[in-house]
């Protein structure tokens, strides 16, 4: 029995990792607050599925964005958490919007902008 090789495997792998992140603007400052763009243009988020996919790139985004992996003090963390929660809420409020136009205009057009605050 043969197995892929370990090449074909980290391809796959980056194929994916590439996807993931072409779905991701660069980050933007306007004024003091760093956002970023995030599309859905690709997905039918009229279903439940889709809808799954936008929130875990939005999730990804607003992390990227507030959360830091190195250890640091607890306040630090507290306002990278609230930094997290606060960029769902308002971003869960476009993906509602979204949503419900989802019928009247055109995927393409789909971007949910992630802010820090």
């Amino acid at each position: 029995m043969k197995f892929p090789s370990f090449k074909f495997a980290a391809a796959g792998l980056a194929l994916v990792a590439t996807q993931a992140a072409a779905q991701l603007s660069p980050v933007v400052i306007k004024g003091d607050v760093p956002a970023v763009a995030v599309s859905y243009a690709d997905l039918n988020i009229t279903v439940p599925a889709g809808r799954r996919t936008l929130e875990g790139r939005v999730a990804r985004a607003a992390s990227a964005l507030c959360v830091d992996a190195r250890p640091r003090p607890l306040d630090e963390y507290i306002a990278s958490r609230a930094c997290f929660t606060g960029a769902m809420a308002r971003a869960k409020v476009d993906i509602d919007l979204a949503v419900a136009r989802a019928g009247n205009q055109l995927a393409s057009a789909g971007m949910i902008r992630v802010a820090a605050r």
